[in-house]
């Protein structure tokens, strides 16, 4: 029943080692992290948008909380058997739910819509806790005027601290009226790719609205997505291979037999080089009606050639995971015959090593025969240009390039966690083609005017960058020679790299740690007495840190 901390995953693995055991890990993790911190974010306040935020008392004070507390022993009182019938369903929709589940840690997303009949539970609660207090009102006030009175004023409170009260902490950030980055996204991501594509995803969020927009909208149903995260079961591989998406759509195509799809299974595996063969054919229709230049090795030895490496590995054994091995032949089958995409949301693992022959589109890299040049950073400018600089009036459910980037400048429109994760996927297109500019073309205004549309459709005060990414935009602005831009950046630089200062949580032998940054800062802006004071400060946090 308790045997609570378990994965075949290291980084997972080492987790639980923060535990003393598995009735902590259950009461402190399970428990308090996965439902108790949930109850406080509808009822006490929740702390930020932040995944694993924590409740907060300011806010909301608690006081809806505190009522619902009230109005479960109001029930017991008036009714216990109701009562326990209702107390009851809260804990099987809130504690033996989260018991039954047993959830590991870390989560890849917040769990709260779990426990939505819980929270009804206790929403019941808070409204008998009002009712309980106007009871109290008329047992212990005699003078009809003052209890009239005191009634209205438990009214007035309830409403005011309960629905009035969480509807303005709450609405702002639950509104989705103007939200289409999930819409825009997903038409984005298939606009990415060319005619009968097949687009490898990986998780959810880079999946499920695709799948939306083909099945619901018609939007690019040419496209065939195979998810990455699913690969890895029989029944999905097989369907893949089976099953054409739509009548027009053909099946993905493999060698695999069905009976070795249904053995399949993760393989012992030493990195080694592959191959994936070439026709001259194949190179004749990319050099001519791609207009690309395939490399020399590619057309002398007629086969691209990448190091496979491990993806898994067991103490000392390495081992390929089936989405891997699927990957690979899918790629042999198709034999260049449909373009081949990955998503950019898909890990660098995820991409079996190919990286030297993916040409980045904007939200895609596209598979092709021919090796990246350092010179030509890897990006296909054409299509990224028709991608980025322009946006087509309305949509296309056929192939048209030209992303959709609708509110994301809109300060009224609430943004949280995930959608900026989706705008760093958008500014890294943008930088990287402000980039070709500059160090291909040498066109160093042509690059600022790609920067200023990144800008202009995804502002830094509406959509924030975080420190990291914010301390890399400023060095590129600076290059550009910006400095104007520079100054709008360092504040929420400075800001994050302090507070982490403050908290230790310094990695000096990483490439982003804090103090490295705040000193960068301090280089910039020239301000050398704040460097020497900072690095006082840190000799006084940690005296063992270096010199």
């Amino acid at each position: 029943m308790f045997k609570r901390r378990w994965s075949n995953e290291p980084e997972k693995a080492g987790i639980y080692t923060n535990y003393t055991s598995d009735w902590d890990f259950f009461q402190k993790y399970q428990m308090r992290h996965m439902f108790n911190r949930y109850v406080g974010w509808n009822f006490i306040g929740r702390e930020s948008d932040i995944q694993d935020a924590d409740w907060t008392w300011k806010g909301l004070y608690g006081i809806p909380f505190f009522i619902g507390i009230f109005g479960l022993f109001y029930h017991f009182r008036k009714d216990w058997k109701l009562g326990s019938v209702f107390l009851l369903a809260f804990i099987l929709m809130g504690y033996l739910i989260a018991y039954y589940q047993n959830q590991q840690e870390p989560q890849p997303r917040d769990r709260e819509y779990f426990y939505c009949g819980a929270y009804f539970v206790f929403a019941l609660w808070i409204g008998l806790g009002i009712r309980g207090l106007l009871d109290l009102a008329q047992e212990n006030i005699r003078q009809r005027s003052f209890m009239m009175s005191a009634s209205i004023g438990v009214l007035a409170f309830g409403t005011f601290f309960s629905p009035v009260r969480m509807a303005g902490e709450n609405f702002f950030r639950n509104d989705r009226s103007k939200n289409w980055s999930s819409w825009d996204f997903a038409y984005n991501l298939l606009q990415s790719c060319e005619k009968d594509a097949i687009l490898f995803t990986q998780g959810d969020n880079d999946t499920f609205p695709l799948w939306y927009m083909q099945d619901v909208e018609g939007v690019r149903r040419d496209v065939r997505i195979v998810n990455l995260s699913l690969v890895n079961t029989s029944w999905y591989i097989l369907q893949m291979k089976g099953m054409p998406a739509y009548s027009n759509v053909y099946p993905v195509p493999m060698n695999l037999t069905n009976s070795e799809i249904e053995q399949i299974s993760v393989i012992q595996w030493e990195p080694k080089n592959m191959e994936i063969p070439v026709s001259k054919d194949v190179i004749r229709s990319y050099a001519v009606e791609k207009h690309m230049n395939v490399d020399t090795s590619v057309s002398k030895h007629g086969r691209i050639t990448f190091l496979l490496k491990n993806t898994l590995q067991f103490g000392k054994v390495k081992a390929l995971r089936v989405q891997d091995i699927v990957v690979y032949d899918i790629i042999l089958a198709n034999n260049w015959e449909r373009p081949i995409y990955f998503a950019a949301t898909c890990s660098p693992d995820a991409r079996i090593g190919l990286d030297e022959y993916l040409w980045f589109k904007g939200l895609a890299w596209k598979l092709e025969p021919s090796k990246v040049q350092k010179t030509e950073i890897g990006i296909d400018n054409v299509v990224l240009e028709a991608n980025l600089l322009n946006e087509p009036e309305g949509f296309s459910k056929t192939p048209q390039y030209g992303y959709k980037f609708r509110e994301l400048a809109n300060p009224e429109v609430f943004y949280d966690e995930n959608v900026r994760r989706i705008a760093s996927n958008y500014r890294f297109a943008f930088q990287r083609l402000a980039l070709y500019y500059m160090n291909v073309e040498k066109n160093i205004q042509k690059s600022r005017e790609v920067m200023d549309r990144m800008e202009k459709l995804l502002p830094f005060s509406n959509i924030p960058l975080g420190w990291q990414y914010a301390w890399d935009m400023a060095h590129f602005y600076g290059i550009l020679g910006r400095t104007e831009k520079i100054d709008v950046l360092l504040p929420e630089i400075e800001k994050a790299c302090l507070e982490l200062i403050a908290k230790k949580q310094i990695r000096l032998n990483t490439y982003y740690n804090p103090i490295s940054a705040y000193l960068d800062i301090c280089e910039m802006t020239k301000d050398y007495d704040k460097a020497i004071d900072m690095l006082h400060k840190v000799q006084l946090l940690d005296p063992d840190l270096p010199a």
